[in-house]
């Protein structure tokens, strides 16, 4: 199977997922469904756009991790900013002493000042 394929199918079990759902959703089956699905939208998001979903997943990493960004500033406002940055500048993850430099700037910017203050 593809990655196309797979993707496919995975929206297709959600479409039928959905018609269910209409006629139940009350029941601890329904609940089920919800809480599956909702880790196939995850799932299938990751397989749509791999790189996105590891910069989801590196920049609270590196923030709290790596350059030892104060928990309280590791908002998820400032990560989604650190986020969106990065995906407009993708290049910059393909070099980790650059990735670093580039999420302590965008943190600083988002915060107004020095990321440790």
């Amino acid at each position: 199977m593809t990655r196309t394929e797979a993707i496919n199918a995975l929206v297709e079990w959600l479409t039928i997922d959905e018609a269910i759902l209409e006629k139940d959703d009350t029941s601890d089956y329904a609940e089920f469904i919800r809480r599956k699905d909702e880790a196939v939208r995850i799932a299938l998001e990751a397989l749509k756009d791999p790189l996105g979903a590891f910069i989801e997943e590196e920049v609270p990493f590196r923030l709290e991790e790596i350059l030892e960004v104060p928990e309280e500033r590791v908002t998820p406002e400032a990560v989604q900013a650190c986020v969106d940055a990065l995906n407009e500048d993708t290049d910059v993850m393909f070099s980790y002493d650059r990735l670093d430099e580039f999420l302590e700037n965008t943190i600083a910017m988002y915060w107004g000042g020095k990321q440790n203050d």
